[in-house]
């Protein structure tokens, strides 16, 4: 899995698709970034190259520390300030001791890994007790999705299959399949906030954006590209 995600990460950066912040933005990070306080001690579960834990220390001086299994995608975090380890996150035991973090951030991380389960409890044993642990997964029951299997066909967003992106193990849609299979089973934990939304809203103009957010809040399991939740440790 580390080379698989060492080439995944080699593609994704030297693709012109890549090439600029604002065509790989995501609503994620600002999901995150906005629910994340200043001086905040985050922990990024599966941090890639950085982007979200570099805007976290310019903007709002948090202490950033992050994981990932790509060796390369870390020495990339590492370089933006960020306190890096190598951790497989569906497997191994997190490096950090109990009721250290006050954020941690599972930004479309769990879908790509086989124990999501192994990630939370971590995640939910390494944050502070009123920490809040933000997760992001791709809500699989998009339209796009619906109209792709009902000609027969499995979308590469559905997989994850386009070059430079590294394929979903995991699949959950808006309405409860995540809150059912998941964090029914999570110990010591409340979910606080939940929100359909776009998954790159800077790809839309205003009108577009407007109707397109206006459909998710009529019909979320439908709409919605991604999901967010907000889960506190209790």
């Amino acid at each position: 899995m580390k080379n698989y995600y060492n080439a995944v990460w080699k593609e994704k950066l030297s693709l012109p698709q890549y090439s600029t912040l604002d065509k790989r933005w995501r609503s994620r990070w600002d999901f995150a970034f906005d629910k994340i306080a200043k001086n905040g001690k985050v922990l990024d579960v599966g941090c890639g190259d950085g982007v979200l834990g570099n805007f976290l220390i310019k903007d709002k001086q948090c202490e950033v520390s992050g994981l990932d299994i790509s060796e390369y995608a870390l020495e990339i975090s590492k370089s933006k300030g960020i306190d890096v380890k190598l951790c497989d996150i569906s497997g191994e035991i997190f490096p950090f001791e109990d009721n250290f973090f006050d954020f941690a951030v599972l930004s479309c991380s769990l879908e790509h890994i086989l124990n999501p389960m192994n990630a939370l409890r971590e995640t939910m044993r390494v944050l502070k007790v009123g920490g809040v642990a933000l997760i992001t997964l791709p809500n699989v029951a998009y339209i796009t999705n619906r109209i792709a299997f009902l000609f027969g066909k499995t979308s590469k967003d559905f997989l994850h299959t386009n070059l430079g992106e590294g394929m979903h193990l995991q699949f959950f849609n808006y309405k409860n399949e995540f809150e059912l299979a998941v964090l029914s089973k999570l110990e010591n934990s409340k979910c606080i906030f939940k929100k359909g939304d776009l998954k790159n809203p800077k790809l839309y103009s205003s009108l577009s954006k407007s109707i397109r957010m206006f459909l998710i809040k009529v019909s979320p399991n439908l709409f919605s590209q991604y999901t967010h939740w907000a889960i506190k440790k209790i």
